[in-house]
């Protein structure tokens, strides 16, 4: 989430703070009562989007790990069983092609780690009838196929996964662009009679406008506070 987005949630939620303490400061007034409650809904709908985007990344992310960790391993078993091989028989050509340590295939970009596993396949699949001895049998060839292509179904789906991201945090930034105006264009203004009739109601208030996240401050976060002319 935005830098600006987070200042802007700690303000919505601070403010949804004050006024379900002060109720009964506005409960009494039905335009204020509905202005609390399209906050309310919309930081409903905010939380909602938040919770979307960040189980969408984690889920991707998480699965593309764990076929990559199975990918890696079963390419580095058959590497080291073809190496082996090619020592015993000379075939230098061989060792040349598939002589990786693990971490080699740990630093691969994806579509070279795919490229690479394709290429082992192929050469393990030449050399069947001798590779038992090795340990690296044909069932071990098919679970390296399948490893690649788990791992390569799941390669475009980060790329997905952000378009998906991207739309949601539009939505996002929505609806806090459509918090920020209810505060600042309606409430900020409803608030201004009870800087006499509620101080204490009316200072929370302006307190909780002017919350930020410690350690976070935005360039924009002056054009969300409340308007020193207009409520104070």
């Amino acid at each position: 989430m935005k830098k600006k987005n987070e200042n802007d949630l700690v303000r919505i939620n601070a403010v949804s703070d004050v006024f379900e303490s002060y109720k009964a400061m506005w409960q009494s007034s039905d335009p204020f009562g509905e202005c609390v409650a399209d906050l309310l809904h919309l930081k409903t709908k905010i939380d909602t989007e938040r919770s979307l985007i960040e189980k969408s990344t984690e889920g991707v992310t998480k699965a593309k790990r764990n076929a990559e960790t199975a990918l890696i391993r079963m390419a580095f078993s058959i590497s080291a069983g073809l190496a082996a091989f090619a020592v015993r028989s000379k075939n230098e050509v061989l060792l040349a092609e598939v002589n990786f340590k693990k971490s080699d295939f740990e630093l691969m970009r994806n579509n070279k780690l795919i490229a690479t596993g394709r290429m082992l396949v192929a050469e393990a699949q030449k050399h069947t009838d001798v590779l038992s001895g090795y340990q690296v049998t044909p069932d071990d060839v098919a679970q390296l196929e399948a490893a690649i292509a788990n791992f390569e179904a799941l390669v475009p789906a980060p790329q997905r996964s952000i378009g998906d991201n991207k739309m949601k945090r539009e939505d996002l930034d929505d609806l806090f662009k459509q918090a920020n105006t209810l505060m600042r264009d309606v409430m900020d203004r409803m608030i201004v009679p009870y800087e006499s009739k509620a101080p204490e109601f009316y200072r929370a208030y302006q307190n909780a406008r002017k919350s930020v996240k410690l350690g976070i401050r935005h360039n924009d976060d002056d054009e969300n506070a409340p308007d020193s002319n207009i409520a104070e």
